[in-house]
């Protein structure tokens, strides 16, 4: 502290000199200050636009075979319904498995919810990988996608789309269930499994909880046989007991399995900071002791190996490779890794034969 009084200055009176000194040094912490803040956002935002999709193509390589798709794309904005739709309406594109003209019933049919910031494209590229991934993995049953309006990010750190899109995503729920709840009443022993990636997740657990809770979808069997979540984007209390989904997972599902990586930085640094909380898809279940009957974590850590700064698989580290949960591509449109997708094709065919599932042990 500055003892003016010591250097023959009255108190009260600050030389001009002491006034200069202290106004530099303010100004040179809030340059500090405003300086590390800027770095922090940079690096923030880049992480962001690397793993957003903002710095990959523009066009996404099209599926050489065609994918059945049910389609809310342009039914809502910032989770409400545009002009003309239901909350129940949807679309169907392309042939759907058992619904379309000369084909039969499936005794399989699996359906998987992209995540945020897809557009039509990129989410049909996005079911391509996971089609391959599921197809390798030994799955022998049908495929469709169900794409929504996710792409509402505007800014590499989604700071004006993120909630739009989940909005979005909890009234697609809705459509999802009707379009189960319309298939099982068509084709009644088809076996439905849904899979919700990251945002997608969302999109799967308000479809059960729909299913659960709407008496113009009820049924006296349970519709879906199978949910898998990959990196889910929920939070890791949302689906224990007495909590949002806890109980439309027993009612309404044979078997929930959550696919978690506690090494997926891209929920530990973004969930935290959007919903103030953990992500499912990085820690699990919050308290294992609330958790519905008929859910089973799976640490999916060995499942995804990091990309390196070629694009190439890292089989040397593992966990931190969010976008790669579908599998991963090469730039020359190889499959180079299918994900957690063998293990679902093999928990599937595992429920299909009433073998116990195969979950890998825990850490």
């Amino acid at each position: 502290m500055w003892n003016f009084a010591s250097r023959g200055v009255p108190r009260g009176c600050v030389p001009a000199d002491v006034h200069h000194n202290l106004r530099m040094r303010r100004r040179t912490w809030i340059v500090l200050i405003a300086i590390s803040a800027l770095i922090i956002l940079a690096g923030l935002a880049w992480i962001a636009i690397t793993q957003s999709g903002l710095l990959q193509p523009s066009h996404w390589e099209q599926p050489a075979e065609p994918i059945p798709v049910i389609s809310t794309r342009g039914h809502l904005k910032n989770g409400k319904l545009t002009a003309g739709h239901t909350s129940y309406d949807y679309d169907i594109e392309g042939d759907m498995p058992g619904l379309a003209e000369g084909s039969l019933p499936p005794p399989d049919l699996l359906i998987v919810a992209h995540g945020f910031n897809n557009t039509a494209e990129k989410a049909l590229y996005k079911f391509a990988i996971a089609r391959d991934s599921l197809v390798g993995g030994g799955y022998e049953g049908a495929f469709a996608g169900f794409s929504w309006d996710a792409n509402t990010q505007t800014d590499p750190l989604a700071m004006t789309g993120y909630h739009e899109g989940m909005r979005n995503a909890a009234a697609s729920g809705f459509k999802l269930a009707r379009f189960v709840s319309d298939y099982k009443r068509d084709c009644p022993d088809t076996r439905i499994h849904l899979l919700g990636y990251s945002m997608g997740a969302l999109v799967v657990l308000e479809a059960l909880k729909a299913l659960d809770d709407d008496p113009t979808l009820a049924s006296d069997q349970v519709l879906v046989s199978s949910v898998h979540l990959a990196g889910a984007s929920v939070g890791n209390d949302e689906v224990e007991l007495g909590q949002r989904y806890g109980r439309a997972i027993e009612h309404s599902c044979g078997t929930l399995y959550n696919y978690f990586s506690p090494e997926d930085n891209k929920l530990g640094y973004y969930y935290p900071l959007k919903e103030g909380g953990s992500a499912l898809g990085l820690t699990g279940i919050k308290d294992p002791q609330e958790q519905p009957r008929n859910y089973v974590d799976v640490y999916a850590v060995k499942e995804l190996p990091a990309l390196n700064d070629k694009g190439v698989a890292d089989v040397d580290e593992y966990g931190d490779n969010h976008s790669g949960y579908l599998g991963t591509r090469n730039k020359s449109g190889e499959l180079i890794d299918d994900g957690i997708l063998d293990l679902v094709a093999q928990n599937i065919a595992q429920l299909a034969s009433s073998l116990p599932p195969d979950i890998p042990p825990q850490p």
